[in-house]
């Protein structure tokens, strides 16, 4: 069998967490600062990254998602408050107007709300520049199911418990004997991307190597090749040349549990306060929906197939100090592979009307890769 190169390494990510915005970010300013931030420290984010007017009481691992829900809520990327990469400098006007408005909408939280996250940037901007002062004549897409905290709903007795139904979704794949076997998976496909500011979908090649326990890369051959790559603890975006942007520590959850072979062998030391909440659909399909959390992703959904015990759903959300950012991602044509069921199509959805669509073609598992492969 034919060793993985390393040049597999220069491609696209694909996890949620990394196509939902790219937006450039500031970057630990020296090796020790970065180690604090991957122990939880409560180092914050002016002791790591210069020029922190608002926000300073922020753990540092939050500025890469706090920036980029703020580039979604108002539809923008970097260029719109920073001057090229130099991220420390005021000379954008926009950017002071920024500081303006994340004061003003702490104060409103809180204020009138008791301090609690109810107003976003996105509550006014709703992917745009400017806001909006009237009604609007057409009616507006719904957003995704949970949009609002207080949508949690206690455990349903009735129901078998998180922990039963997530055993069953192991057994469902193949058992855990079966997956303990699976050393590393390459699976190879099609990524189709849709958004709604754009008129056609754009396709292409997609490979996906994952190395256990926690290794993972997406690559996707594209004209600026970028690359999520995750090492146990690290994780790292790529793209092209530049210089690669550090995961925050609520990525490196996201990417965890979309990898399958990682969650159905640590769902149990990983997730914590399981609820089996409801029995609801996923594409005509019973499901039983299943909440949980991580220590850095505090909601997450699982949607468990009634019958077959499958994975069909997960839909999970970010937190950031000025909002939350969403994920769906819904799997489906599950096929045996080597004695263990993976999913040969799924879909990530997003705000603002993209979906990314992944169509599996092969699958070859237990196959010999470089080390250097998952290093930065």
């Amino acid at each position: 069998m034919n060793r993985i190169s390393t040049k597999a390494v220069f491609a696209v990510a694909g996890c949620a967490l990394a196509l939902t915005w790219t937006t450039g970010v500031l970057r630990a300013q020296n090796p020790a600062d970065r180690e604090a931030i991957l122990a939880r420290s409560p180092i914050k984010a002016p002791e790591v990254y210069k020029n922190i007017q608002v926000l300073q009481d922020m753990p540092a691992s939050q500025i890469r998602p706090t920036m980029r829900f703020m580039a979604g809520a108002l539809g923008v990327g970097c260029g719109f408050c920073h001057e090229g990469r130099e991220w420390e400098k005021d000379t954008n006007p926009h950017k002071d107007m920024a500081r303006q408005m994340i004061q003003m909408m702490h104060a409103i939280n809180k204020n009138q709300f008791d301090d609690r996250l109810q107003v976003t940037c996105f509550t006014c901007h709703r992917g745009k520049t400017e806001v909006d002062n009237m009604l609007p004549i057409t009616s507006r897409a719904e957003p995704l199911e949970e949009s609002n905290p207080a949508s949690r709903r206690d455990a349903d007795p009735a129901l078998p418990s998180g922990a039963e139904l997530f055993r069953k979704y192991v057994a469902a794949l193949g058992g855990a004997d079966a997956i303990q076997k699976i050393n590393s998976r390459v699976q190879k496909g099609t990524v189709t991307v849709r958004r709604a500011d754009r008129p056609a979908a754009t396709q292409a090649q997609v490979e996906i190597f994952t190395q256990s326990p926690d290794k993972q890369s997406f690559v996707t051959h594209v004209e600026e090749p970028t690359n999520l790559l995750v090492n146990g603890q690290t994780g790292f975006f790529f793209i092209g040349d530049r210089e690669p942007e550090e995961l925050s520590l609520g990525e490196m959850d996201v990417a965890r549990i979309e990898n399958n072979l990682y969650l159905a062998r640590r769902w149990e030391q990983d997730l914590s306060g399981l609820q089996a909440l409801r029995i609801d659909k996923v594409d005509g399909r019973e499901v039983y929906v299943v909440f949980g959390q991580t220590e850095d992703l505090q909601r997450i959904w699982f949607s468990f197939d009634k019958d077959s015990g499958l994975l069909l759903r997960i839909l999970h959300y970010h937190p950031t100090r000025v909002g939350r950012i969403p994920a769906q991602i819904d799997y489906a044509d599950y096929r045996d592979v080597d004695g263990v069921k993976v999913p040969f199509r799924w879909t990530v959805s997003q705000a603002r009307g993209r979906s990314y669509e992944y169509q599996i073609s092969q699958v070859q598992q237990n196959v010999p890769m470089e080390a250097s492969q998952f290093e930065e």
